[in-house]
């Protein structure tokens, strides 16, 4: 998803930890329950001049996410990618 109005890097980690929170919650299905975990990529603006450029750092941010096990956001910040510590998911 591209979210617009994002002021700063903390405030695409609070709304990434409350879709993951969200996604988490169980699911049942015709009686059975189904767990969905997401592997979340953030990119900002303007650390990423373009729009090809902010897709491509997002995808290789939720790319690292998905190789470091489920339920993981990771940030890129221009040429470096950060995870956000298992600490801070909910």
């Amino acid at each position: 998803a591209l979210l617009r109005d994002i002021k700063s890097q903390e405030n695409a980690k609070k709304i990434a930890k409350e879709i993951a929170k969200s996604v988490s919650t169980p699911f049942n299905i015709n009686g059975e329950k189904l767990n969905v975990s997401a592997s979340i990529g953030i990119s900002l603006y303007p650390c990423n001049k373009s729009l090809s450029s902010l897709l491509k750092a997002a995808d290789s941010a939720m790319y690292k996410a998905k190789e470091a096990g489920k339920n993981r956001i990771y940030i890129s910040l221009e040429a470096e990618t950060q995870r956000i510590s298992r600490d801070e998911l909910p």
